[in-house]
């Protein structure tokens, strides 16, 4: 459920804490609102098994362009999609903007 199950480093980096997915959802809304004014968030990668309901709530408080994967996935293919999905990201030129999707289908290709 979105109150529990959502693990990240604690500010120590000594170990794992749970939050909730509202609270980290709710991290990212604030970046996202002016993000024609400045927000800085245009894209977030979750390169892990079964996140595709956190990507969707992720979606809900604003955030552009969600990467994530509706089932589970194997730690070689995750690594070898977001390989392949950054290295497209840094060969684009940042005059004509990110195209996330092209990064995407390139990576899933």
């Amino acid at each position: 459920d979105s109150k529990n199950g959502f693990f990240w480093l604690n500010e120590a980096a000594t170990g794992y804490e749970q939050t909730s997915v509202d609270f980290f959802t709710g991290l990212f809304r604030t970046e996202v609102v002016g993000l024609q004014k400045g927000g800085t968030v245009e894209c977030v990668v979750l390169n892990a098994c079964s996140t595709e309901k956190l990507g969707r709530e992720l979606r809900a408080v604003g955030v552009p362009h969600v990467v994530c994967w509706q089932t589970e996935v194997q730690d070689t293919t995750a690594a070898s999609f977001a390989r392949e999905f950054y290295k497209s990201l840094d060969g684009q030129n940042p005059v004509h903007g990110t195209d996330y999707l092209v990064a995407f289908l390139q990576a899933a290709a």
